[in-house]
């Protein structure tokens, strides 16, 4: 198949979305810049996918400002500092939050962005957040809830109890009195309608302050465990990848809403095995016992396809897409563009849900959510029914059943928007 030409609009983005440029990445920005750039699209899919402040800095650094059209440049510098005020209010929330918890005497693990944005990059604001992740015991959650109450965090009245978010979900979202801020209590660190045979408190067990220096802030994933805690995480919300990963033109679908792809989960994870304290064989090892090695590989192999293979040095094994025929890559991706195209379906069974009471809305959003999560591929299909699993239910072709689905979820998602913030990058 011959490699997919990207616009230069979003060859401009990917060269841009990282931390530390290299010479190839320049040059590619050089040149797509050369071209003519629309700036409705760079800050569109900038913003789309949560890179527009690293793409802010980038034009500085690379002084790129001058042979850009000005609403790019000050779009972009805008979206960068609306994101440092945003993400400094969450990351104090987080604060609260911790020290809140652990005034209860728990020891929460603050996940993804609000880990990240404080170790990862140089700047909390470069990494865009739109909710706080907390994660604490299972059997804490009642004193969690009460806890956070105290600072103002509290479940939407119209969701359902509590009991019924232990019974059917991973956490549950709270929020402040304005609204604005959303708190997302995990008790399970992983979904366990995408990796049930991975338990999250193996890999939470390995835990380390936040801060040394201050305690009071939570406890977070070692490296290795956080990079395969996101890497499932990211083919949670895009269970395409596996099959899609390895075609020619991956990055063109990747810009697609369908495939659900956000670059700044890929930027997190070059940027976090760039630094190269992974232990790759632990990692390999830990996925391929819990059965989700192909997974986190597709998550990476996805990261290497559109930033650069550099910072998966000595992964490749684990990187490299694996092979998958091209009646299924080719059907997936003709899927994703219709999808993409045609929102009808969707739109009508986003209807239908609306005129439900927001307790009744959970059950078919989560089997929705089951169906395009559990069955990422054709393979994870069969090895689960090969292993005798009561959850594999489904005998349909995986990835036919799990893009309808994801196109049905990516559609539906707004309707609990009445009871929790935005959605965006968590």
């Amino acid at each position: 198949m011959t490699p997919t030409v990207l616009p230069p609009e979003r060859r401009f983005v990917l060269a841009l979305s990282r931390l530390a440029m290299n010479s190839r990445a320049a040059a590619a920005a050089a040149a797509a810049a050369a071209e003519g750039l629309s700036a409705s699209r760079v800050l569109a899919d900038g913003a789309s996918h949560g890179v527009l402040p690293l793409i802010d800095r980038q034009i500085g650094r690379l002084g790129l400002a001058a042979g850009l059209p000005p609403e790019v440049v000050a779009g972009a510098r805008k979206a960068a500092c609306a994101s440092a005020l945003r993400t400094a209010t969450l990351l104090s929330a987080a604060a609260r939050a911790t020290r809140a918890l652990a005034g209860a005497g728990m020891a929460p693990l603050v996940l993804k962005g609000a880990h990240l944005a404080r170790t990862l990059y140089p700047e909390p604001g470069l990494r865009p957040m739109s909710d706080v992740d907390l994660l604490v015991a299972r059997q804490e959650m009642p004193r969690a809830v009460e806890a956070l109450s105290t600072i103002g965090f509290a479940p939407a009245a119209t969701l359902g109890s509590l009991d019924y978010y232990l019974a059917e979900h991973f956490h549950l979202p709270l929020h402040d009195p304005s609204g604005k801020l959303c708190l997302e209590l995990h008790f399970d660190l992983i979904d366990r309608y995408s990796a049930r045979e991975l338990d999250g408190r193996v890999l939470a067990a390995s835990s380390r302050p936040l801060d040394a220096a201050d305690p009071g802030l939570g406890r977070v994933l070692e490296p290795t465990a956080n990079l395969l805690y996101l890497a499932l995480h990211a083919v949670k919300h895009a269970p395409l990848t596996p099959l899609l990963v390895g075609r020619a033109d991956f990055a063109a679908l990747a810009f697609a809403r369908a495939t659900a792809c956000r670059l700044v989960w890929y930027v997190d994870l070059a940027e976090l095995a760039a630094r190269g304290d992974i232990d790759w064989e632990r990692l390999r090892a830990t996925a391929s016992a819990a059965g989700v090695e192909e997974l986190v590989g597709a998550s990476l192999a996805a990261s290497a396809a559109l930033l650069g293979p550099e910072a998966f040095a000595g992964a490749e094994a684990l990187v490299r897409p694996r092979r998958v025929p091209h009646w299924r890559q080719g059907l997936a991706a003709m899927l994703i563009r219709r999808l993409d195209q045609d929102q009808g379906l969707t739109g009508r069974i986003a209807e239908r849900l609306l005129r439900m009471d927001p307790v009744s809305q959970i059950r078919p959003l989560r089997l929705l959510t089951a169906v395009a999560e559990i069955f990422p591929s054709l393979d994870s299909l069969a090895a689960r029914r090969a292993r005798g699993r009561r959850d594999a239910v489904f005998h349909y072709p995986g990835h036919v059943l799990t893009t309808t689905a994801r196109g049905l979820v990516s559609a539906v998602r707004h309707v609990l928007a009445r009871h929790r913030a935005p959605v965006g990058t968590s």
